[in-house]
C-alpha cells in the first residue's frame, strides 16, 4: 500500500492599484484555493508528517490522509477488416 496526503490551502491575492483607484478595472482582491498531493515513502513517513502538523502552532495544513494503490493501465487495439460486397 502507498500513503499520501491531499492538502488544501487558501491564498489571499490582494487587488491591484487600478482596481482600488478605478473600480471595475484591473483585478479585485480574491482568494485562490490550491490542492496538492503529497506522497509518502511509507507509513512511518506519513505518521511523522502528521505528528509535525499536529504539533505546529503556525501554518497548519488542512489535509486528508489516504491509502492507495497505483493502477496499472493496459491498452489494447482491435482491428476488424470487412470486405466490401461486390
Amino acid at each position: 500500500m502507498k500513503y499520501a496526503a491531499i492538502i488544501t490551502t487558501t491564498e489571499h491575492i490582494p487587488g491591484d492599484q487600478r482596481s482600488r483607484d478605478y473600480p471595475g478595472h484591473g483585478y479585485p482582491a480574491h482568494s485562490v484555493e490550491r490542492t496538492t498531493f503529497k506522497k509518502f515513502k511509507d507509513l512511518a513517513a506519513m505518521e511523522e508528517y502528521v505528528s509535525v502538523e499536529e504539533e505546529s502552532k503556525f501554518g497548519k495544513d488542512n489535509y486528508v490522509l489516504i491509502q492507495y494503490e497505483e493502477l496499472e493501465v493496459k491498452k489494447t487495439v482491435s482491428l476488424e477488416i470487412r470486405s466490401v460486397g461486390t
